[in-house]
């Protein structure tokens, strides 16, 4: 059975702190598994001490943004780097390839590697969007956290809705 928590010092107690204004994220997260064993008065009160949440949020948003932002172009330069060097290797392919001393089968072998130089191009591409599609689901999933903690910050009971009664719609 959990203990009740109805004073600010034994808040900091539970979380192993001495002061509630300057919390890592991780005693921030703490704190909020904390709200259900807390009295609302003393939760919102702790809740008033955030009172720069929204602007810690969308710092902590917009680092994110910045950090999938660098991690994509340095992705990115990669990327074209690793094109420019097949595109290379498909111009020096299709330049001994007008060579007329080539062997019909020379030349055949030759058509082979500049489609299969392609088909690398074309799976390195494949490789970039899914990628991309990572970095976004998991700014999607910071950007998630940040808005749950706020939930669970602001009183929001995500089990059961909003705290307290909400009247029922009939169908």
């Amino acid at each position: 059975m959990q203990k009740n928590l109805y004073t600010k010092d034994e808040v900091k107690e539970a979380l192993g702190i001495t002061d509630l204004r300057n919390m890592s994220i991780d005693k921030v997260v703490e704190l909020v598994s904390l709200i259900p064993q807390m009295d609302k008065e003393l939760a919102m009160s702790i809740v008033g001490e955030f009172s720069n949440y929204v602007e810690m949020s969308k710092a902590m948003v917009k680092e994110m943004g910045e950090i999938c932002d660098t991690v994509i172009k340095e992705n990115k330069d990669s990327h074209l780097e690793t094109i420019a060097s097949y595109r290379q290797i498909i111009n020096s392919l299709d330049e001994a390839l007008s060579d007329d001393n080539l062997t019909f089968e020379e030349k055949l072998k030759i058509t082979d590697k500049m489609i299969e130089v392609a088909d690398k191009i074309s799976a390195k591409d494949t490789e970039q969007k899914e990628f991309y599609i990572e970095v976004l689901r998991y700014k999607k999933y910071v950007i998630g956290a940040v808005l749950f903690l706020g939930a669970s910050i602001l009183g929001v009971n995500i089990k059961g809705g909003i705290k307290g009664k909400l009247p029922k719609i009939k169908k």
